[in-house]
């Protein structure tokens, strides 16, 4: 799924048969990362289609100052899936939406602010209600507090811990690197976001996550500044 989404946004940008190469490098670069130490299969590499979905939709705010009724839906409902997941996953797509209803506020999209913040809550309370039909038909409610809130909360922690840079190869580092020289180059509003999100992101997975898995959300960004670079550089051959 992660890989479609990516196919269908490069596709946006690039010519085909780049679309296609942009697939098999990413498709290439998760399994080979140091966060594949598992053998795949962890929440949070589920999550990647969700984290580059939001990615997408932010960047989509930033150009447009706009989001559709069916997108605000769906972003309450995804954003209620990672939060009964497991919370600490929401924290990313927390901070999509802050960022999103920051910049409705800055441009005083009052109204647009408003639809999104209704239609949001709307999505999240569909997938909430469904959580709590199940524990209450089961009479499990009591489980769901005391495992997933109070155990997660206060028996369940992790220290400081210094950047992990050493969970991404070397061509990870290398895209990273690349995206945000470029974005910084080119001065594009909405590239410059998404530098400043990685960037911030990296510092608050340092600081907060000890645990390997927290780092997949880098993917999504990795992902878009693949195809960026790309086009980037398709741009510039063709001016030669």
């Amino acid at each position: 799924i992660f890989l479609f989404m990516l196919f269908c946004f490069s596709k946006k940008h690039l010519k085909y048969w780049l679309s296609v190469v942009c697939v098999i490098i990413m498709a290439a670069l998760v399994p080979t990362s140091r966060l594949f130490v598992a053998g795949g299969g962890a929440l949070e590499e589920w999550f990647l289609p969700i984290y580059f979905y939001f990615l997408i939709l932010l960047k989509q705010v930033i150009e447009t100052n706009r989001l559709t009724t069916k997108q605000n839906i769906l972003i309450g409902c995804f954003g209620a899936i990672a939060f009964w997941s497991k919370y600490t996953i929401a924290s990313f797509l927390v901070f999509a939406v802050i960022a999103c209803f920051c910049i409705f506020l800055i441009k005083k999209q009052y109204k647009e602010l408003l639809k999104s913040f209704m239609f949001m809550f709307l999505g999240f309370v569909i997938v909430t209600a469904c959580v709590f039909i199940y524990f209450l038909a089961t009479n499990s409610v009591k489980y769901l507090i005391d495992c997933y809130f109070y155990d997660n909360l206060v028996r369940y922690t992790s220290g400081f811990c210094f950047p992990k840079f050493h969970f991404l190869n070397w061509f990870n580092r290398i895209v990273i690197v690349l995206g945000i020289i470029f974005s910084i180059i080119k001065f594009k509003k909405s590239e410059l976001f998404v530098t400043g999100s990685v960037l911030l992101t990296i510092l608050i997975l340092s600081i907060t996550e000890s645990r390997v898995y927290a780092w997949f959300v880098i993917f999504s960004f990795i992902a878009y500044y693949l195809v960026y670079i790309i086009q980037v550089l398709n741009n510039a051959s063709y001016s030669k």
